[in-house]
Order: structure tokens, then sequence, then C-alpha cells
């Protein structure tokens, strides 16, 4: 999969899954949790950097990353003909957005772990609420995302905060161990007075992984004014490499703007496939495939795969048939 590099001596990188999309690895960074994420513009430059300002005191420099993002979502993949034949790279079969007339100054909700998928190979998922500055060609996003990675943890599952991409990185805080399905998890994005936005993922311990994007004091980031709710897979060729039947719930959501009052909200649901966004009939059909199902019912939002897999071509055919 090629990635333009920022010049023509600096050769095409390694690229990781990562929420939010492949990102060069080399351009991929854990913190420490409530490490500060400053992201500087050299005023006669024009270079950005990076500053991590660590809990312990101590700071660390990034220099820019050295390879050019795409301006706009990835179009490097080609959709399958039949979503349900499956078999791509990267996708979201689930995905809602939403864009507010007024900033957002908070976004939270409470996850429930689904269940595992009943098949582990290099399958990943990734559940999150984020935000985005839709007027920023950088697509940056901010997002406390819970992570189903083989081989990561003892039963696969931790959740974690994450900001991309400052100076073109992505930045993540340590993460905090979930104990499976069922456990109930806290997110959240909020702004302080300030204009420093404190992401926190918690887990039902009380234990938190925290990441505070300093984005919009560089005025890189002009606002967050999209807000997301995404079901974000890699590598997923069976529906057995999805939730095996249980529900994934965002619960109790709240959208609030400056003064604290919550925002109305309509959402429209938008998968995609290896960066291409599809037409409505496809993107029916993929929501459906594996018996997906993806309700928006403020201030809940619920996702759910398998629950009957031999109802999944049906479901499919059906809701195609709706959207034509």
């Amino acid at each position: 999969m090629p990635w333009p590099a920022a010049e023509p001596n600096v050769t095409a990188p390694q690229l990781c899954a990562t929420p939010s999309g492949f990102h060069p690895c080399a351009c991929v960074h854990e913190v420490a949790s409530g490490t500060r994420v400053e992201e500087r513009v050299d005023p006669e430059s024009g270079a950005r950097s990076v500053a991590l300002h660590h809990p312990d005191g101590s700071s660390r420099m990034l220099d820019e990353c050295p390879y050019t993002r795409p301006s706009g979502p990835r179009q490097d993949g080609a959709a399958p003909t039949d979503p349900c034949s499956l078999g791509w790279a990267h996708a979201a079969p689930l995905e809602a957005f939403f864009y507010p007339s007024p900033p957002i100054h908070e976004f939270s909700a409470t996850y429930t772990v689904p269940d595992s998928p009943a098949v582990t190979a290099s399958n990943i998922l990734y559940y999150w609420i984020g935000l985005q500055d839709r007027q920023s060609t950088d697509n940056p996003v901010i997002q406390p995302v819970l992570s189903f990675v083989p081989g990561s943890s003892a039963d696969n599952w931790y959740f974690e905060s994450w900001n991309c991409c400052p100076a073109g990185h992505k930045i993540k805080s340590t993460s905090v161990a979930v104990t499976g399905p069922g456990e109930r998890l806290l997110a959240k994005m909020s702004r302080d007075p300030s204009g420093l936005y404190t992401i926190n993922s918690t887990n039902a311990q009380g234990q938190s992984s925290i990441l505070i994007s300093d984005d919009t004091n560089s005025a890189i980031v002009r606002t967050w004014d999209w807000a997301d709710i995404v079901l974000e897979t890699y590598a997923i060729s069976d529906c057995q490499q999805y939730s095996s039947g249980g529900e994934m719930a965002f619960e109790g959501m709240q959208l609030l703007d400056a003064s604290g009052d919550p925002i109305s909200s309509t959402w429209t649901y938008s998968p995609y496939i290896n960066g291409k966004y599809l037409p409505p009939a496809e993107a029916a059909a993929f929501a459906a495939c594996c018996d997906g199902r993806f309700s928006v019912a403020w201030p809940d939002a619920i996702m759910e795969q398998n629950g009957d897999r031999s109802r999944a071509r049906e479901t499919a055919k059906a809701v195609v048939a709706e959207a034509e």
C-alpha cells in the first residue's frame, strides 16, 4: 500500500494499523498516561513539531513526521464488488457522524465491551467515539478507543486514548486493561478554559489512559466540530472475526457546547472500505453483512454482529432492496 514521501529521497515507510487508518509505524508513539501533546509551528519556517510534556515533568521533542499524509479519505484500495465477500485490509462497517453548528466542548459515552470474536487471526477491531475538525485537510481526530488486537493482552482487549496527528504523528497514551465482555468503560473528551482537550479512557476499576491535546491552541486544529461513532476493522476475512454476537453499546452519550448545554444531534450512517465511502445501497449492504446492526437512538447507540449468522445474507439483501 503506497504512501507518498515528503521528499524524493525519503523511502516509503512500513505502515501500522491504527485507529482512523494506516500510519507510518515510525510516527506512532506511546506515551505515559497524563502526557500533554503540544503541536508547535515555527513562525519563520512554518515547520511543525511536537512537544511531549510528560506527567513526571520531563519533555521530549519530535520533529515533523517525514511522510506526507493524504489530504482526504484514503482512496488507494478498491471496495469489493460484493461487500459481504469481505477480505479487505481496512474498513468501517458501522460508522455514524454528525456535524454540529456549535463547537463541541465535551463528548462522552459509557462503552459496554462486546463478546470477543470466535476466530482470532490478524483481525483487529477498534470501537470509538471521536472528534474531528471538518475544516482541516490534515484529518485530525481525538479518540478514546476500545481495541481488540490478538496477542496484545491476556484477553486481547484494552482501552487507550489517541491523538491524530500533530506534526504528522499519532500519539497514544499507555493503555489500561479490560477484563472482557460486559465490562463498562468511560470514554470522555472535554475542553478546559485554556483550550486544552483531555481524552480520558477509564476502565471499570477506575484506571485511566489520559492524553491531553494541545492541537487547538496551536491553531492547526481550529475547532472540534465533527462527532463520530465507529467500529473500525483491519484484516476481516470471515464473519467470525467480528464480535461473536454480543452487543457493543455506547450509552448515555453527551455532546455539550461551550456553555455546557446539550447539542442536538442528527446522525448520518457512512461505512467505508479501504478508504472509500460507499454509495447508499452498498453501504447498507456492508453494514448488514454478518447480521450487522447499528442503531443510534440518542443518547444510546448499539452495534451488533453475528447475532444470527444464518440470516446475514438475507438481511443484507433486504437492506439493499430497501435502499434502492
